[in-house]
């Protein structure tokens, strides 16, 4: 790539697809990369992940653990007989802590890697043994910002003593032995002040003060006033706002007798502020909260301080959900089968953010990667069950007031988007926006769409002439080629519209150049056949800052007459003069390709030129072309879109 210009060249596909728009102005647009067993993954259904210290991730599946290392996965499963592999392969949680080691729990035991030997050290409950695991079934692996390795099993809490390589599994609390033997702990996470929050499946919210030596059970303690809505917990987080947040789940159990009363429990995600001991349940609300789903899998925080939930067990609501924290609502992404960048299953598992703004999301059916610190186009779908939504292969995009925007389809009419309100219109010979007339803008295939500075619509479309449209009229008039009427329209195929900051109106056809009219409501035209212009293959249309037309040629394969590349042409408006540039493949400083496809001009007055060979940056004081092609590392030869921004940045799409 040159670099003598500094210009940044951004290659992107052109934005194609249109869906959920209230909710996609409120979230960061994310495009997932999906891994499942076809790529390695030893199991589709993930349930945890980590990095390590290397930069490997970690995923802990139903079978087995895979490490990635940003090409290929490695599977590592139990092999019976062989004491080197893991003790399980159901693997429910993968942790690597800050001295390097990285640890898998199992149904079956605990297990540290070694990497010297590629291979696991097994660590079992020992029945009689005090310092031993208390439970076979690990469910968790938590590091305190001590330095202390917490593991939370089916029969209690353990320190890992890393200095004589055992476990402390009890401690004195209030001159007793205290331990959670017992206890299905699933969840730990620590506040600023070094206090332990578990989660149990069956007792609760619990807290542990290593310092202090002192352990809560909420069930027994409840905080004044507060009512925890379950005593099954998926997942505690402390956050880096001083909140505990806590997913409870019923486990199907709707209700449970205590004493003489019944209490009703539900799933849901709490939020306990530590200071205040305000707490507030979040659930699912089609009106107030939409965006969330009560069944919680897994919280995590990435670095920004964004909080992510994942939640499972209902397609249609539950996925991976977004906290925002001035409004308090949740927005949610999802399985689209409809979009392959979206996620891979709507049954979510696990979420984690890795030290270079990874956002990584397991599911049911697959691990999922989204890059956080990527700028992420807006995605837009068409869905054969919907087809007020966006057809995939739309050509025009113009916004004809503040915030509504119109598409052009491909012979499927013209959707109107409100952006501010989501609400989306088709306009189609079945459903016209203009009123009284013989043909509506829809009908046909508005290839281009302009917004005059009158504010009329015009419409451009490929073999059935232009419309006129007026929005406050909803009036429209179609223009098309007669042969027999000189102050018509050249060419049914329309190619580009161009206005002008007189408000000139200025229309390509494959047939030639026309001008509008106002006063007569007719077109004056410039052909191979009446002028000196180079060709009536036009394809694009661009006016530069002296007020010089520029027109590009190219072969159109739609159009059923011969038409032919003939590469870039200067139009003076003043004189009505013609200069034609094209390739010369003798002369390495003319036009790399004679196809046209776009054009643009920067600060320094320069032009560029997209090409069917490359991109080409213009100096119209010599009148030389540079070149920018594959072998100077670009990635594609056709150049199709280009537009130059306000900060000067060339954008292009291939």
């Amino acid at each position: 790539m040159k670099t003598k210009y500094n210009y940044w060249l951004w290659l992107f596909s052109l934005l194609y697809f249109l869906a959920e728009p209230v909710e996609a102005q409120q979230q960061k647009t994310l495009r997932f990369e999906r891994f499942t067993i076809e790529q390695g993954l030893s199991n589709n259904w993930v349930l945890d992940i980590t990095q390590d210290h290397l930069g490997y991730i970690w995923v802990a599946t139903q079978s087995g653990v895979s490490r990635y290392d940003g090409y290929d996965f490695k599977v590592y499963r139990n092999v019976p007989g062989d004491f080197a592999t893991l003790t399980d392969n159901f693997a429910n949680v993968v942790y690597s802590d800050t001295h390097g080691n990285v640890w898998v729990g199992t149904n079956s035991g605990l297990n540290l890697y070694n990497p010297v030997g590629d291979s696991f050290e097994r660590i079992y409950h020992e029945p009689g043994n005090d310092s031993s695991l208390p439970g076979n079934v690990v469910n968790e692996l938590f590091e305190s910002k001590s330095g202390d390795l917490w593991i939370g099993t089916n029969n209690g809490l353990s320190l890992y003593d890393r200095e004589n390589h055992a476990f402390i599994s009890q401690w004195q609390v209030n001159g007793e032995h205290r331990d959670l033997r017992g206890v299905d702990i699933v969840s730990i996470t620590e506040d600023a002040n070094g206090t332990l929050w578990i989660g149990s499946s069956g007792n609760g919210l619990i807290t542990f003060n290593p310092e202090k030596q002192n352990i809560r059970f909420f069930d027994q303690e409840p905080i004044p006033g507060v009512s925890f809505p379950s005593s099954n917990i998926s997942k505690v987080l402390a956050d880096s706002f001083g909140n505990i947040w806590i997913g409870f789940l019923t486990n199907d159990i709707q209700e449970i007798t205590v004493g003489n009363t019944t209490v009703a429990l539900i799933d849901g995600l709490g939020r306990l502020n530590t200071e205040t001991n305000h707490f507030t349940l979040f659930r699912h609300d089609p009106v107030t909260q939409p965006g969330l789903w009560n069944r919680v899998s897994d919280i995590h925080e990435t670095r920004d301080g964004t909080l992510w939930v994942s939640t499972y067990l209902n397609n249609s609501l539950c996925g991976l959900h977004r906290f925002d924290r001035q409004t308090e609502l949740f927005t949610k992404y999802s399985f689209d089968p409809h979009d392959p960048s979206s996620l891979s299953w709507a049954y979510f598992t696990a979420v984690y953010e890795d030290r270079f703004s990874n956002l990584w999301v397991g599911t049911s059916r697959g691990l999922n990667k989204a890059d956080l610190d990527k700028w992420q186009m807006e995605n837009f779908s068409f869905r054969p069950d919907a087809p007020d939504l966006l057809l995939d292969n739309f050509y025009g995009i113009e916004e004809i007031y503040d915030g509504v925007f119109w598409f052009g389809l491909d012979w499927i009419g013209i959707i109107e988007w409100n952006r501010n309100t989501g609400k989306k219109t088709h306009f189609s010979p079945q459903n016209p926006f203009s009123e009284g007339a013989e043909l509506d803008i829809s009908a046909g295939s508005p290839h281009i769409i302009k917004k005059d500075h009158t504010g009329e619509i015009w419409v451009g479309h490929s073999g059935n002439g232009l419309d006129r449209a007026n929005l406050q009229t909803k009036r429209s008039v179609r223009y098309v080629s007669n042969a027999d009427n000189s102050g018509t329209l050249i060419g049914n195929f329309v190619t580009g519209i161009l206005v002008n900051p007189m408000n000139t109106v200025w229309i390509t056809t494959t047939d030639g150049l026309n001008r509008y009219n106002r006063a007569d409501d007719t077109f004056t035209k410039w052909t191979t056949h009446n002028s000196e212009i180079g060709s009536n293959s036009l394809n694009t249309i661009f006016e530069d800052s002296r007020g010089i037309i520029w027109l590009g040629t190219r072969e159109h394969n739609y159009d059923p007459k011969p038409t032919r590349s003939d590469g870039l042409i200067r139009f003076d408006p003043a004189s009505e003069s013609f200069t034609t540039y094209r390739h010369d493949p003798k002369n390495t400083t003319s036009l790399s390709n004679d196809a046209v496809n776009s054009i643009g001009e920067d600060e320094h007055g320069n032009l560029w030129i997209a090409t069917n060979n490359g991109l080409n940056r213009f100096d119209v004081n010599d009148e030389t072309f540079e070149h920018y092609l594959v072998k100077d590392g670009w990635p594609d030869p056709v150049v199709i879109g280009l537009l130059i921004d306000n900060e000067g940045t060339l954008w292009l799409s291939t």
